[in-house]
């Protein structure tokens, strides 16, 4: 949802050769992953969710891909800290364990900060 305008975000995929952006009408809008894949396992419409996180409920066969072929652009993560002469050592580190992660668990695509 668009905070300025409160409206519905269109969405938006991606495909060899082509991109779409689609008004779709929602009842239930949410930011949470959780949120939307508890819907989405309750049956409750359509959900987009990051492949990490509906990849184990695709397996099992209890969530299924409606448009094979095309995926949501990818979004970006960011760790905001201070700048790196004033970022601390406990800072640090744990910005190089969720890199490591991140890497882990997306793969290659993960861009080094």
């Amino acid at each position: 949802m668009l905070a300025s305008t409160g409206k519905v975000r269109p969405v938006k995929l991606m495909r060899e050769g082509g991109q779409a952006e689609l008004d779709v009408p929602a009842r239930f809008v949410t930011t949470d992953s959780a949120a939307a894949l508890s819907a989405g396992l309750d049956g409750l419409g359509i959900i987009q969710l990051a492949q990490f996180v509906a990849s184990h409920h695709m397996s099992s066969g209890a969530l299924v891909r409606v448009l094979p072929g095309w995926e949501c652009p990818p979004l970006p993560l960011h760790l905001v800290t201070p700048t790196i002469r004033k970022r601390t050592a406990r800072v640090q580190a744990f910005m190089d364990w969720a890199h490591a992660l991140l890497l882990r668990r997306l793969g290659p695509c993960l861009d080094r900060r």
